[in-house]
């Protein structure tokens, strides 16, 4: 019960009400459920921007069990195509949500990153404007480069496993599975 002068509520007056409903389904029936309607070209695009503001959202919130649903989530978002058989990336603003959500290193920007190398068009630069993940991205394709063309794309849903999730070897994932 609030004492006097309280109102017994957090106040999150910066969180997307379809942000906190995506959380508010995982913390009771442990499973997210996009909200949004992909039967049109474009519609998927907004729900991988919605999975990206979630999984900022987790990680305000520090629930690495979510950020790691989000991310699978939003794996398979990107690799069900839409309608008119497309597939949508995450856009400019979602990349720039992402960075200034989330710390260096964090596998939300791996995966972007990843998305960027392995299904990026030319034209999607002249959009990017996010310095730190142009860096990013430049950094993956100097690396390594006697392996370029044998690389996996770690991106789609068969693929994907943990390789983008938080807990670790050492923690369980958030759906039982080390």
């Amino acid at each position: 019960m609030a004492s006097k002068g309280q109102e017994g509520r957090v106040p999150l007056p910066n969180d997307d009400p379809a942000v906190f409903a995506l959380y508010f389904q995982w913390v009771y029936r442990g499973r997210i459920f996009s909200s949004q309607d992909t039967g049109d070209t474009g519609g998927n695009r907004e729900e991988i921007s919605l999975l990206v503001d979630a999984y900022v959202f987790g990680e305000k919130l520090q629930d690495r069990d979510f950020r790691d649903a989000v991310i699978d989530s939003l794996i398979h978002a990107v690799d069900t195509p839409d309608a008119q058989d497309l597939k949508w990336y995450p856009t400019s603003a979602a990349i720039d949500s992402a960075y200034i959500g989330t710390p260096e290193g964090w596998p939300l920007r791996k995966l972007l990153v990843d998305m960027h190398f392995f299904h990026g068009l030319p034209k999607w630069l002249n959009e990017e404007s996010n310095v730190e993940f142009l860096r990013d991205l430049a950094r993956k394709f100097l690396q390594d480069r006697s392996d370029f063309f044998t690389r996996t794309d770690q991106t789609t849903v068969k693929l994907a496993g943990y390789s983008y999730h938080c807990h670790g070897a050492e923690n369980t994932c958030y759906n039982g599975s080390q």
